[in-house]
């Protein structure tokens, strides 16, 4: 900097104004310290996943593969023409529970559909499912989709849905957990 200073003085006193650089190497611990000497407030992603690890009542840790499956089939969901349009209607309600008692038997029901609109005084409710269909060609899903309805007592837990729940109309949207979510 002395042979700076001869030449051009000011910039040799605007650099001796400047702070000084913060370390960019050194141990995990130093970096911390530097960063939290310019930012008390920061926060790294050990502390959280330390804070995360230290309370994890009531918490389930997602995989990013689990995750990414989540999103592609939410995506093939709201792209859906009809499914996407129930999903995001405007006025829906999402995940209510009714309480009611079985004629037959004398015991206490409960319903959640996931999805219930009321459309000019129609009351439609729907539930998702997702399902593995990995190996059925297109033209022989309606029949799986059938079969899987029978097997699983869908077609009983809808009419309890609408008799709970008071529903005109009943809906299971089934998407496909397996890559191409149809």
């Amino acid at each position: 900097l002395g042979q700076l200073a001869i030449i051009n003085p000011d910039l040799v006193a605007q650099e001796a104004q400047k702070p000084a650089q913060l370390k960019v190497s050194g141990t995990k611990a130093d970096l911390i310290q530097a960063v939290k000497s310019v930012n008390p407030d920061a926060i790294f992603a050990d502390e959280l996943l330390d804070a995360w690890r230290e309370n994890t009542q009531g918490k389930v840790l997602v995989t990013r593969q689990q995750l990414s499956t989540a999103l592609s089939i939410q995506k093939a969901l709201l792209e859906h023409p009809t499914a996407g349009k129930l999903l995001t209607h405007p006025s829906r309600a999402v995940e209510v529970s009714y309480f009611g008692f079985d004629d037959e038997t004398g015991l206490e029901v409960r319903v959640r559909p996931d999805l219930e609109i009321d459309l000019d005084g129609v009351r439609i409710g729907a539930d998702l499912k997702t399902i593995s269909m990995w190996n059925i060609k297109q033209e022989g899903l309606r029949a799986k989709l059938h079969r899987e309805i029978i097997d699983r007592d869908y077609h009983l837990s809808a009419a309890m849905y609408c008799e709970t729940a008071a529903l005109d109309q009943f809906f299971w949207i089934c998407v496909n957990k397996d890559e191409n979510y149809h």
